[in-house]
């Protein structure tokens, strides 16, 4: 797994022209030289954003209100049945430019360049608080997917929180010691597969404090997915610690 980080200066995330990209699983350019990204929000301070690919706005909506990137979502849009595969763009390889501008569309809040390679793919996560968003960009290599289990990476972008413990109820398993802005290796956990779904908590790192209860999470029997970790140690309301699950393409 390949893990790259770039500091951003305020704003989170990303919006994207379907003129120029393909959106979806199955989209693709008339060239063979693609690579596929998505993006995540996960600025809990900062509740949207706009996103400009290569000069090219990200388009999430047919109206102004709804132009923009929010909290906890992802781009393209994930259906909520988890069952369904998260969407890619597809876009040509090298040096791709991300602009992360206000909900406005036009002051801008950071530049980045994220290089992409032809044949794989790409989550691209921001991070970090409103005064200061980062970005965290993972290589998605999925593992061959096995009955009776669901395939885990976590992703700590928990802000103040410089490693997480990870306890699963089934089969009694720990991830441990997920550092800050890193994703763990995707991990086979079982999953009961009458009711498909888990119960899991969160702790700080090296100790038995909970930050986050997850429970009857529905997750789907040879599926992989990300639990993205965001939020603000020891905050509440929209600043808390928070779990939001990312569905990948097999």
């Amino acid at each position: 797994m390949k893990i790259f980080q770039k500091s951003i200066l305020l704003g989170a995330a990303v919006v994207i022209a379907a003129s120029v990209w393909s959106c979806g699983t199955d989209a693709y350019l008339p060239s063979p030289e693609i690579a596929r990204l998505k993006f995540f929000h996960g600025v809990s301070d900062l509740a949207t954003a706009s996103l400009n690919l290569d000069g090219v706005r990200l388009g999430f909506g047919s109206t102004a209100i709804q132009d923009t990137f929010r909290y906890k979502a992802t781009y393209p849009k994930v259906v909520v049945n988890l069952a369904v595969d998260s969407a890619y763009m597809s876009v040509p390889v090298g040096a791709r430019k991300v602009k992360i501008t206000a909900a406005n569309g036009t002051t801008l809040l950071n530049e980045s360049t994220v290089t992409v390679e032809k044949g794989n793919s790409y989550s691209v996560f921001a991070t970090d608080t409103a005064g200061k968003v980062g970005t965290v960009v993972l290589q998605d290599v999925i593992p061959a997917q096995k009955y009776n289990t669901a395939i885990v990476r976590v992703l700590n972008l928990i802000v103040n929180q410089p490693s997480v413990d990870v306890s699963f109820s089934s089969g009694g398993f720990t991830l441990p010691a997920v550092a800050n802005k890193t994703g763990s290796a995707f991990t086979d956990i079982k999953i009961d597969t009458a009711a498909q779904k888990i119960n899991l908590r969160v702790l700080k790192g090296g100790t038995t404090t909970s930050m986050l209860s997850l429970s009857a999470q529905a997750l789907v029997s040879g599926r992989a997915y990300t639990l993205v970790l965001t939020g603000i140690a020891d905050s509440t309301g929209t600043k808390a610690v928070a779990g939001t699950w990312m569905p990948h393409a097999r």
